[in-house]
């Protein structure tokens, strides 16, 4: 497995935390200019970011990279962003805006529903009573 492939593989399996390019060298056994080259090649790939942050491995603030993956909203497909209110249900993220339209239209639909089975309820008594269908 080449320099690349286990800086990959190691920031893949710790999303969202930040290393600098000293301690993903040594992570990956190369040399601190080496791993520049890594990071500026990660930089470009999707779900990378460069930032400068305070490195997990040697807690200096500096230039950091880290992996994050885009998280998609499970009704609408937008992003959902770091720090925005979200909701998880079954292992699905949602806006937390998204989910109350969910939550919401279940709800209408529930509302019609139960309406439906009174009107036929109401049918249903009248005609027992031999009364004429209210319209």
């Amino acid at each position: 497995m080449d320099p690349l492939d286990v800086a990959t593989h190691l920031l893949v399996a710790s999303p969202g935390e930040f290393y600098c390019m000293t301690c993903l060298g040594e992570a990956a056994g190369v040399s601190h200019l080496v791993a520049q080259g890594i990071g500026a090649t990660l930089a470009r790939e999707p779900g990378f970011r460069r930032v400068p942050e305070r490195c997990k491995g040697c807690d200096l603030v500096t230039m950091v990279i880290a992996y994050v993956p885009t998280i998609k909203c499970a009704r609408c497909s937008r992003q959902i962003r770091t720090g925005e209110p979200d909701v998880v249900v079954d292992e699905n993220r949602f806006h937390r805006q998204c989910w109350q339209i969910l939550v919401s239209n279940a709800k209408i639909a529930d509302a019609r529903q139960a309406t439906r089975l009174s009107q036929e309820l109401i049918r249903r008594s009248l005609s027992l009573l031999g009364l004429p269908p209210i319209d």
